[in-house]
């Protein structure tokens, strides 16, 4: 698996130009062209629809940005995430929807979808099931034969018996008995199942025309039909095709049903009974996991779910992306170290504004996108600020932290004005009297993967496509920033 999607071998070519050839190709697609003619005979399928635009047309520019924010910007890798914190702390909101003036996000939706097919679906494909493949387990039968001839494993009792009641003396016909292994088992049938239910799920993603549309600049699209592909060769194992030539009527059995998870059980209790053994155990244990994990991520109810669709992934809606996957992220790091939800905060038309957090029985909020409006104008500051984040007292007076998630992967403008407006907001905030202490900055790509010496002004990398590095991150902003600011919550409550 692995092969190169058209979208990676664009993304490729995009950041090996250089900044005259890439300035030239964004311009007209022509131009592109011109100068990558193997490209474009070799993915001609993909590339049609941007010949003969409109001069004024974006298309062409639109496509090539998000071919870049797709590959740089760890979308993927930030829906994988953002689905495995709400699972993984047990959220009270399974679904929750943002719309602002930065574009919308939604919670589940068909992208997340795909990320978990994507996953899960690689791990079956590319690792489960190849090693049940080659240990599969079997049970024994003797097999009772009657032949003409003198071979094998003779049952002379019976060879005589035989031959007697049809009145032979000498033996013409010789019963013989050979081992013979059965494959089809409760765990071979429960593999071949679970590859089946994967199938259908890739399938019902492929056939959605809408979300096709929605992310034809990723390589999604391509790793869906690569999947089923490996799936498909898989099912037709020769070591299987016996077995699943008698269970294909079965195929209609779903992850959730009571028949599959009867096999599921009878599974573990051969297991447990140790008739699952040697090579095999680590197998058919795997596969366990794996149909619990794939389970728990509930795909079948949200494929089917009217609401289980995202707004079109452009420029905009990466934006708010970062920004959620941030949140998240705190919030992980913040459960982690005993800081409690109390509530979850709903605008009076249903967006999600935060979270009401409580630690030491002294609660606090953890807020996205407060405006403050009402700005002294003394200081010749804006009347209206919006950071992305705070961490504010409840009746929002003390604000000790400004925090913003700038999703930039490259421009050094963008990044200079960035950490002006974190200046600023601690500036404007401090003056109006609320205690801010400092800022914290989110950006994928600075040169450092910290930058600040003391709580004024803290910038953080913050890149899906470095988990471990953002962990790290996380928790030292826990330790050095986070705590104190709650401490100074804590404090301000207790005096007021």
């Amino acid at each position: 698996m692995g092969k190169k999607t058209y979208q990676y071998e664009l993304f490729l070519l995009l950041e090996n130009s250089t900044p005259r050839e890439y300035d030239n190709w964004v311009s007209y697609f022509e131009n592109f062209e011109e100068g990558n003619l193997e490209f474009c005979k070799k993915y001609s399928k993909d590339l049609d629809k941007f010949r003969n635009l409109p001069p004024k047309s974006q298309k062409w520019l639109h496509h090539l940005r998000m071919i870049k924010v797709w590959e740089k910007g760890g979308i993927s890798e930030m829906h994988e995430d953002l689905d495995f914190l709400l699972r993984k702390h047990s959220f009270p909101t399974k679904k929750f929807r943002v719309k602002s003036i930065k574009g919308n996000y939604f919670y589940p939706n068909k992208i997340t979808m795909v990320t978990k097919i994507l996953r899960t679906g690689n791990d079956l494909i590319q690792h489960v099931f190849p090693e049940i493949l080659n240990n599969l387990n079997s049970t024994h039968a003797i097999k009772v034969s009657e032949t003409q001839s003198y071979s094998g494993n003779v049952d002379w009792e019976n060879t005589i018996r035989c031959n007697v009641s049809k009145g032979m003396i000498v033996p013409t016909t010789f019963v013989t008995k050979s081992h013979q292994k059965i494959f089809e088992t409760p765990e071979n049938k429960l593999a071949i199942l679970s590859m089946i239910n994967l199938k259908k799920d890739i399938l019902k993603l492929l056939v959605d025309s809408d979300l096709k549309k929605k992310i034809e600049d990723s390589s999604m699209h391509s790793q869906l039909n690569e999947l089923n592909f490996y799936a498909e060769n898989l099912l037709n194992d020769p070591r299987i095709q016996s077995i699943y030539k008698n269970i294909e009527k079965y195929e209609g059995i779903e992850i959730k049903e009571t028949n599959f998870k009867n096999l599921q059980i009878l599974v573990q209790k051969r297991i447990d009974n140790g008739m699952i053994k040697h090579n095999s155990l680590k197998s058919y244990e795997s596969l366990l996991k794996w149909i619990e994990s794939y389970s728990q991520q509930n795909i079948h109810a949200i494929l089917g779910d009217k609401e289980g669709i995202t707004e079109q992934i452009d420029e905009r809606n990466v934006d708010i992306i970062y920004e959620w996957w941030i949140l998240f992220s705190l919030l992980d790091v913040l459960l982690t170290n005993k800081i409690k939800i109390k509530k979850i905060n709903f605008s009076t038309k249903g967006d999600l504004e935060g979270f009401t957090l409580s630690h030491k029985k002294i609660e606090f909020e953890l807020k996205y996108e407060k405006e403050f409006s009402n700005l002294d104008e003394e200081f010749g500051k804006p009347v209206k600020i919006t950071p992305d984040f705070i961490l504010t007292s409840l009746d929002q007076m003390c604000v000790p932290l400004v925090l913003d998630a700038k999703n930039y992967l490259s421009d050094d403008s963008d990044m200079t004005k960035a950490k002006n407006t974190l200046k600023n907001y601690r500036t404007t905030l401090r003056e109006n009297g609320m205690n801010t202490m400092g800022t914290i900055g989110f950006f994928p790509q600075i040169d450092n993967n910290w930058e600040g010496s003391d709580v004024k002004s803290v910038l953080v990398k913050a890149s899906s496509l470095d988990k471990v590095e953002f962990e790290k991150n996380l928790n030292r902003l826990y330790s050095e920033i986070f705590s104190k600011a709650i401490d100074m919550l804590i404090e301000y409550e207790k005096n007021k």
